[in-house]
Protein backbone atom coordinates (compact mmCIF):
# COMPACT_ATOMS: atom_id res chain seq x y z
CA UNK A 1 0.00 0.00 0.00
CA UNK A 2 2.97 2.23 -0.54
CA UNK A 3 1.11 4.53 -3.29
CA UNK A 4 -2.25 4.86 -0.40
CA UNK A 5 0.95 6.18 1.79
CA UNK A 6 2.09 8.69 -1.34
CA UNK A 7 -1.77 10.16 -2.16
CA UNK A 8 -2.10 10.68 1.73
CA UNK A 9 -4.76 8.01 2.73
CA UNK A 10 -4.56 7.47 6.25
CA UNK A 11 -3.23 3.81 7.65
CA UNK A 12 -6.21 2.98 9.25
CA UNK A 13 -7.91 2.98 6.27
CA UNK A 14 -5.26 0.96 4.45
CA UNK A 15 -5.14 -1.70 6.79
CA UNK A 16 -9.36 -2.00 6.45
CA UNK A 17 -9.12 -2.37 3.21
CA UNK A 18 -5.87 -5.07 3.22
CA UNK A 19 -7.99 -7.19 5.51
CA UNK A 20 -11.06 -7.02 3.06
CA UNK A 21 -10.03 -7.93 0.17
CA UNK A 22 -7.07 -10.50 -0.49
CA UNK A 23 -6.48 -9.61 -5.00
CA UNK A 24 -3.91 -6.90 -4.88
CA UNK A 25 -6.61 -5.46 -8.02
CA UNK A 26 -8.80 -5.32 -5.75
CA UNK A 27 -7.18 -3.20 -3.22
CA UNK A 28 -5.75 -0.77 -5.76
CA UNK A 29 -9.13 -0.49 -6.95
CA UNK A 30 -10.47 0.66 -3.29
CA UNK A 31 -7.81 2.21 -2.20
CA UNK A 32 -8.34 4.36 -5.41
CA UNK A 33 -12.01 4.86 -4.82
CA UNK A 34 -11.38 5.88 -1.19
CA UNK A 35 -8.89 8.13 -2.23
CA UNK A 36 -11.21 9.97 -4.86
CA UNK A 37 -14.08 10.18 -2.37
CA UNK A 38 -12.54 11.50 0.34
CA UNK A 39 -10.70 14.46 -1.97
CA UNK A 40 -13.21 15.12 -4.51
CA UNK A 41 -11.65 17.36 -7.16
CA UNK A 42 -8.55 17.27 -5.57
CA UNK A 43 -7.79 13.72 -6.56
CA UNK A 44 -6.21 14.75 -9.69
CA UNK A 45 -4.62 12.75 -12.05
CA UNK A 46 -1.09 14.62 -11.49
CA UNK A 47 -1.15 14.14 -8.00
CA UNK A 48 -1.80 10.43 -8.96
CA UNK A 49 1.21 10.65 -11.98
CA UNK A 50 3.50 12.10 -9.41
CA UNK A 51 2.95 9.35 -6.41
CA UNK A 52 3.23 6.39 -8.90
CA UNK A 53 6.64 7.99 -9.80
CA UNK A 54 7.81 8.70 -6.67
CA UNK A 55 10.92 6.53 -5.33
CA UNK A 56 9.43 4.07 -2.96
CA UNK A 57 6.52 3.27 -5.42
CA UNK A 58 8.64 2.97 -8.40
CA UNK A 59 5.60 2.30 -10.89
CA UNK A 60 6.66 4.76 -13.59
CA UNK A 61 4.80 2.15 -15.69
CA UNK A 62 1.81 2.22 -14.35
CA UNK A 63 1.78 6.60 -14.48
CA UNK A 64 2.28 6.23 -18.22
CA UNK A 65 -0.53 3.95 -18.81
CA UNK A 66 -2.88 5.30 -16.70
CA UNK A 67 -2.31 9.04 -16.81
CA UNK A 68 -1.25 9.19 -20.42
CA UNK A 69 -4.53 10.31 -22.11
CA UNK A 70 -5.39 13.02 -19.26
CA UNK A 71 -4.14 16.61 -19.34
CA UNK A 72 -1.52 16.98 -17.45
CA UNK A 73 1.12 19.42 -17.87
CA UNK A 74 5.09 18.67 -18.81
CA UNK A 75 6.55 19.20 -15.50
CA UNK A 76 10.22 20.29 -15.51
CA UNK A 77 12.60 18.72 -13.64
CA UNK A 78 13.31 20.91 -11.48
CA UNK A 79 9.47 21.23 -10.71
CA UNK A 80 8.78 21.67 -6.69
CA UNK A 81 5.17 19.99 -5.89
CA UNK A 82 3.49 21.79 -2.79
CA UNK A 83 0.67 19.42 -2.09
CA UNK A 84 3.65 16.22 -2.46
CA UNK A 85 5.84 17.97 -0.51
CA UNK A 86 3.46 18.93 2.64
CA UNK A 87 2.06 15.29 2.35
CA UNK A 88 5.76 14.04 3.00
CA UNK A 89 6.28 16.41 5.91
CA UNK A 90 2.98 15.40 7.23
CA UNK A 91 4.21 11.75 6.89
CA UNK A 92 7.36 12.62 8.60
CA UNK A 93 6.09 14.18 11.69
CA UNK A 94 3.72 11.59 12.36
CA UNK A 95 6.56 9.16 12.02
CA UNK A 96 8.42 10.87 14.32
CA UNK A 97 5.42 12.57 17.13
CA UNK A 98 7.44 10.96 20.24
CA UNK A 99 8.88 12.42 22.59
CA UNK A 100 11.52 10.73 25.33
CA UNK A 101 10.78 10.00 29.39
CA UNK A 102 14.57 9.91 30.19
CA UNK A 103 17.36 11.47 29.01
CA UNK A 104 19.53 8.60 29.57
CA UNK A 105 17.65 6.28 26.92
CA UNK A 106 15.91 7.09 23.44
CA UNK A 107 14.23 3.91 24.13
CA UNK A 108 11.83 5.35 26.56
CA UNK A 109 9.25 7.34 24.18
CA UNK A 110 5.95 8.05 24.34
CA UNK A 111 3.44 9.56 21.36
CA UNK A 112 3.61 13.41 22.04
CA UNK A 113 -0.38 13.50 22.17
CA UNK A 114 -0.06 11.23 25.34
CA UNK A 115 2.57 14.01 27.02
CA UNK A 116 2.42 17.07 26.18
CA UNK A 117 1.63 19.62 29.27
CA UNK A 118 -0.15 22.99 27.57
CA UNK A 119 1.47 25.77 28.56
CA UNK A 120 1.08 29.23 29.51
CA UNK A 121 1.88 32.30 26.61
CA UNK A 122 2.61 35.28 26.79
CA UNK A 123 2.95 37.39 23.50
CA UNK A 124 5.55 40.11 23.97
CA UNK A 125 6.07 42.51 21.01
CA UNK A 126 8.19 45.77 20.25
CA UNK A 127 7.18 48.81 18.32
CA UNK A 128 8.19 52.27 18.12
CA UNK A 129 5.78 52.99 20.23
CA UNK A 130 7.65 50.77 23.28
CA UNK A 131 6.78 46.82 24.34
CA UNK A 132 3.48 45.42 24.74
CA UNK A 133 2.49 42.29 26.46
CA UNK A 134 -0.39 39.93 26.00
CA UNK A 135 -1.39 36.61 27.56
CA UNK A 136 -2.36 34.28 24.81
CA UNK A 137 -5.16 31.58 24.92
CA UNK A 138 -3.92 29.01 22.36
CA UNK A 139 0.03 29.23 20.91
CA UNK A 140 -1.88 29.70 17.42
CA UNK A 141 -2.56 32.90 19.01
CA UNK A 142 1.13 33.51 18.17
CA UNK A 143 0.56 33.69 14.31
CA UNK A 144 -3.01 35.63 14.61
CA UNK A 145 -2.55 39.52 13.35
CA UNK A 146 -1.71 41.84 15.97
CA UNK A 147 -4.14 45.09 16.74
CA UNK A 148 -2.65 46.93 13.47
CA UNK A 149 -3.51 43.71 11.45
CA UNK A 150 -0.17 42.88 10.94
CA UNK A 151 1.51 39.56 10.80
CA UNK A 152 4.69 38.88 12.75
CA UNK A 153 7.86 37.76 10.34
CA UNK A 154 9.77 36.13 13.18
CA UNK A 155 9.30 34.59 16.22
CA UNK A 156 11.13 33.89 19.11
CA UNK A 157 10.24 31.49 21.83
CA UNK A 158 11.48 32.48 24.86
CA UNK A 159 12.07 30.16 27.97
CA UNK A 160 13.78 28.24 30.84
CA UNK A 161 16.22 25.36 29.75
CA UNK A 162 13.75 21.94 30.19
CA UNK A 163 10.53 24.02 29.68
CA UNK A 164 9.63 22.15 26.75
CA UNK A 165 10.33 24.93 23.89
CA UNK A 166 11.54 21.99 21.88
CA UNK A 167 8.64 19.73 22.57
CA UNK A 168 6.18 22.39 21.37
CA UNK A 169 7.62 22.54 18.07
CA UNK A 170 7.21 19.14 18.13
CA UNK A 171 3.94 18.95 19.21
CA UNK A 172 3.21 22.52 16.63
CA UNK A 173 4.30 20.00 13.43
CA UNK A 174 1.95 17.21 14.44
CA UNK A 175 -0.77 19.83 14.96
CA UNK A 176 -0.14 21.01 11.33
CA UNK A 177 -0.02 17.53 10.02
CA UNK A 178 -3.19 16.35 11.79
CA UNK A 179 -5.06 18.91 10.71
CA UNK A 180 -8.23 16.82 10.40
CA UNK A 181 -7.99 15.04 13.63
CA UNK A 182 -10.23 17.73 15.11
CA UNK A 183 -7.98 18.36 18.35
CA UNK A 184 -8.02 21.91 17.23
CA UNK A 185 -11.03 24.40 16.53
CA UNK A 186 -12.12 25.66 13.64
CA UNK A 187 -10.55 29.14 14.37
CA UNK A 188 -6.94 27.24 15.32
CA UNK A 189 -6.84 25.20 12.31
CA UNK A 190 -7.83 27.89 9.71
CA UNK A 191 -4.63 29.81 11.89
CA UNK A 192 -2.20 26.52 10.96
CA UNK A 193 -3.74 26.00 6.83
CA UNK A 194 -2.29 29.46 6.59
CA UNK A 195 1.22 27.67 6.32
CA UNK A 196 1.06 25.63 2.98
CA UNK A 197 4.75 23.88 4.44
CA UNK A 198 5.85 23.75 8.01
CA UNK A 199 9.82 22.59 8.05
CA UNK A 200 10.76 21.76 11.10
CA UNK A 201 14.86 21.88 11.45
CA UNK A 202 17.20 21.45 14.02
CA UNK A 203 19.62 23.74 13.86
CA UNK A 204 22.25 22.06 16.15
CA UNK A 205 22.65 19.40 14.10
CA UNK A 206 22.79 21.18 10.66
CA UNK A 207 25.08 24.08 11.88
CA UNK A 208 28.13 23.09 9.32
CA UNK A 209 25.76 23.45 6.22
CA UNK A 210 25.90 26.45 4.01
CA UNK A 211 22.98 26.10 1.97
CA UNK A 212 18.93 25.29 2.53
CA UNK A 213 19.16 21.96 0.23
CA UNK A 214 22.42 20.50 2.33
CA UNK A 215 20.01 21.68 5.58
CA UNK A 216 17.17 20.19 4.31
CA UNK A 217 19.01 16.90 3.24
CA UNK A 218 21.13 16.38 6.44
CA UNK A 219 17.69 16.72 8.57
CA UNK A 220 16.65 13.68 6.82
CA UNK A 221 13.13 14.97 6.57
CA UNK A 222 12.18 13.27 2.88
CA UNK A 223 12.44 9.48 1.70
CA UNK A 224 14.58 10.47 -1.05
Amino acid sequence: MKLGRRLGVKNPKLQDIKQRYEELSERGYHMLMHWKQENGCKATYQILNSALRHKLVQRKDLAEQICYNHDIPDVPRNHFDVEVCRRELAEHYKRTAKVPTSVWSKICAVNIHEIYTRLSWVKAEQTPAGSSRAVLNHYTDVFAENKNGLLSNRILVQGETGIGKSTFVKKLAIDWAELDENRLTDEQRAILKKFELAVIIDLKKVSKYQNLRDIISASHIFAD
